[in-house]
């Protein structure tokens, strides 16, 4: 069949297949035992005083839409998925370190009750020599409360003026990181 004729006789398609559906609709069509689907577009040319429209149908195999929906599904199960993989990250990320966080903190209330109750003097200072922590045997020991002595130098306070000498060169090696005995 060539355009408009078949053996010398006019030809329409519209012989051969039924005529679908309305403007602007989508319908289901089998042909040649495979499936389509057919959109049918009515277009308004925009003339006014002889209306003039442009009739598009677009034929799509079934098996070709089906695969472009599948493969985008499946896209969209994987960013779902990989969305739900680093929010799952993030949680066990957040959970570990709280969990750490409050064994740290359990750790220091140990170590703080057991520097507070020792019987030992226990005396904490900076590496500028100020007191930052002082306990109660301490505070038995040399006579000055906790709220004395934190912030004051610990040399001014009970290290004699001969041995001044001495602890600055503690610091000293402290400070470059060397063995203290």
């Amino acid at each position: 069949k060539t355009f408009g004729m078949d053996l010398g006789k006019p030809y329409r398609w519209q012989d051969n297949y039924p005529v679908l559906g309305a403007e602007n609709s989508l319908e289901v069509l089998s042909l040649d035992n495979q499936e389509y689907y057919i959109q049918f577009s009515k277009i308004d040319l925009g003339y006014e005083n002889n209306p003039r429209f442009y009739h598009l149908i677009l034929a799509h195999p079934k098996s070709i839409i089906a695969s472009s929906v599948n493969a985008e599904l499946l896209r969209q199960m994987l960013f779902l998925v990989s969305v739900f993989f680093v929010l799952g990250l993030l949680i066990a990320l957040i959970w570990v370190s709280a969990r750490r966080k409050e064994e740290l903190f359990s750790e220091q209330r140990k170590l703080i009750s057991v520097i507070e109750n020792s019987g030992e003097a226990i005396i904490g200072q900076d590496l500028q020599g100020k007191i930052i922590s002082w306990n109660y045997a301490a505070e038995l020991m040399f006579g000055f409360t906790q709220r004395e002595v934190i912030g004051k130098a610990l040399a001014d306070l009970i290290i004699p003026e001969d041995l001044k000498g001495e602890r600055q060169k503690l610091i000293e090696r402290i400070l470059q990181q060397e063995n203290v005995e």
